[in-house]
């Protein structure tokens, strides 16, 4: 199980949602949902824009489905990353560098290995 894939069924269970009411508040489909959750071979893996809905429609900090954990309240993003998130969120879905980015942070969080 990868660590996205634990994180993310802690979560549901803590919030007392399924993956059709996730699926419904976060606009992640819901077989994208159930292949993070079972780690699905031939699935597709999450984008940092899925990750970032679903993290919003738990109620949670994204840092808990990749990490586990909250960051510390005073924790400061530094405007450099800050500048490089809304940048990213600005590429349309289908730009290769968007991809790329997605593939370089969230490979670590999804792979099994």
């Amino acid at each position: 199980m990868s660590i996205l894939s634990e994180n993310l069924r802690k979560a549901m269970f803590d919030k007392r949602v399924n993956g059709a009411q996730l699926a419904r508040l976060s606009g992640v489909p819901q077989s994208n949902i159930s292949q993070y959750l079972n780690n699905h071979p031939k699935g597709q893996n999450p984008t940092l824009n899925n990750i970032l809905a679903l993290a919003k429609a738990l109620d949670i900090h994204p840092a808990v489905l990749l990490f586990g954990y909250d960051p510390p309240q005073d924790l400061k993003i530094p405007k450099e990353v800050e500048k490089i998130v809304d940048a990213y969120m600005k590429l349309k879905d289908d730009d290769p560098r968007k991809e790329a980015i997605d593939t370089l942070l969230l490979k670590p969080f999804t792979s099994t290995e």
